[in-house]
């Protein structure tokens, strides 16, 4: 084992973030009760919308572990299962859904962005990130209603400051790690729309139903 292993290993020790047993964030037996569901959508801002997994039990303690309790190792499990047993549509670049700047300093890192990053080394695709968040609000957890979630989150993106030409006549994934009703997915595509790509889709790690 080198130093920065070892290093890393005292720190930050694996236990898996379901059952707790040492050794992996995932345990293989933890692993192997994972129910994947890849159900695909078509939303009226997004070509598709589809998902690894339900969000429940092993599904909802992998991403809070990555949400809550800043595990950033997380993202690199969960993107390589996206890639391994996932239905990946065809596209040329990788965006995520962003998060606003005072969120992402509370948490130190952009979950969906960390996953989305993995995603595309292991898909060697480009990785760019299209929008910002310019507004912060509440936890959209904690919001039920469908209708209000789409109607808080309007007009929170906005396009951000890179050469729009790198996304002309190109498909677009946007990658977030859990999606309930879609809205904050559909908002993210409906801002993408005003650039000229082709195709925009959807894909996160989990669906909470």
């Amino acid at each position: 084992m080198s130093l920065s292993d070892w290093l890393l290993e005292l720190f930050f020790p694996r236990w898996c973030c379901h059952c707790g047993s040492y050794g992996e964030l995932l345990c293989a037996d933890c692993f192997n009760q994972i129910e994947f569901s890849v159900e695909i959508v078509k939303t009226e801002n997004l070509d598709s919308l589809s998902s690894l997994t339900v969000f429940n039990a092993i599904g909802r303690d992998l991403i809070h572990a990555l949400k809550y309790a800043s595990v950033k190792q997380v993202a690199i499990t969960c993107a390589r299962m996206m890639y391994l047993y996932g239905k990946i549509p065809e596209v040329d670049i990788l965006t995520a859904v962003p998060l606003h700047p005072h969120r992402q300093a509370q948490r130190g890192f952009n979950q969906a962005k960390e996953i989305a990053i993995e995603l595309a080394r292991l898909l060697k695709l480009p990785y760019l990130e299209i929008t910002e968040r310019v507004v912060h609000t509440t936890n959209l957890a904690k919001v039920s209603s469908r209708q209000q979630r789409a109607k808080t989150i309007q007009g929170q993106f906005r396009l951000g400051e890179f050469d729009h030409t790198l996304v002309a006549n190109k498909r677009v994934l946007i990658i977030d790690d859990v999606w309930t009703t879609g809205a904050t997915l559909q908002e993210v595509a409906l801002t993408i729309k005003k650039l000229p790509v082709v195709n925009i889709a959807g894909f996160a790690f989990a669906h909470e139903t």
